[in-house]
């Protein structure tokens, strides 16, 4: 329930709602059922961790691109999150979308920052050459974000982009 609609982990201690579980299921105090937000926040992590090979083996077999959307903002405990999904093409040719992660980007939040935590998402994933399209708001970071998928060189890159970017007129 609290990932499924974003819930903070804290109310997990609060001792009204421990009581509201007592008073519903007295086993809840018998067995020490209680589950902290630690407790929370490790379990998340291992169902992550535990359908994460799935998820590998799901994109492996993907025939053809797979395309990115990312977006960033800011929790309610000041950690700034990026949202991973990708979308792909199953075997029978029907439309698919998967959360890859949230990576917390606690450096700068400049392009080649965020480009980087992508970056390593990907490669994790096992997908990183097989990526096709980004989708995303902000044309600094996209810029990276092409750099570091498409550019072998990205002194080339930026010398083209600084050219092209003196022929514009003003």
């Amino acid at each position: 329930m609290i990932v499924v609609h974003n819930l903070p982990f804290s109310p997990a201690d609060s001792i009204l709602l421990r009581d509201v579980f007592e008073y519903c299921n007295p086993l809840v105090s018998l067995t020490q059922a209680h589950m902290s937000r630690r407790t929370i926040h490790s379990r998340v992590l291992t169902a992550y961790n535990t359908h994460k090979p799935k998820v590998m083996e799901i994109l492996q077999r993907v025939r053809g691109k797979i395309h990115a959307a990312f977006d960033g903002w800011l929790s309610n405990n000041k950690k700034s999150l990026y949202g991973i999904v990708v979308f792909y093409l199953d075997e029978n040719d029907r439309p698919k979308k998967l959360v890859l992660g949230l990576p917390e980007v606690k450096e700068a939040h400049t392009g080649e920052n965020i480009a980087i935590h992508m970056h390593d998402v990907f490669e994790a994933f096992g997908i990183k050459d097989k990526m096709g399209y980004f989708t995303l708001d902000n044309a600094s970071m996209l810029f990276f974000v092409i750099s570091i998928f498409y550019c072998s060189n990205l002194a080339i890159l930026i010398r083209y982009i600084f050219v092209q970017a003196t022929m514009i007129p003003l």
